[in-house]
């Protein structure tokens, strides 16, 4: 287990990859891609897909303008899917929406 405040580069990062494959230079990769590691939840493997993902539309949500928070915008879903050779693929847009509506749940919620 490492320490709290470890900094690592993770190799299966799609970031990193996707910065080599950009041709950043290693020194970029690295300090990029370096975070501080928190112990404080586990994802199972066959999770970790759809959470990236997810994490990676994180400024793909709409809100109307009184500020309701609607979901997430499925063009940009699309798009991002698509940029990562995954679409159309049903069963992980089945979990990214799962994702979704668990947070709007919470939003909506008020806790």
């Amino acid at each position: 287990m490492r320490a709290a405040t470890e900094k690592v580069a993770d190799d299966d990062d799609p970031l990193q990859e996707d910065l080599k494959q950009w041709g950043a230079p290693d020194d970029v990769v690295v300090s990029l891609c370096s975070s501080v590691v928190q112990h404080d939840y586990v994802v199972w493997p066959e999770n970790q897909e759809a959470l990236t993902m997810f994490l990676r539309l994180q400024t793909a949500w709409h809100r109307d303008p009184s500020g309701y928070w609607c979901g997430l915008d499925y063009p940009s879903v699309q798009v991002v899917m698509t940029a990562m050779d995954r679409w159309p693929d049903q069963s992980l847009f089945a979990d990214i929406q799962a994702m979704e509506w668990a947070v709007l749940d919470e939003i909506r919620s008020g806790r």
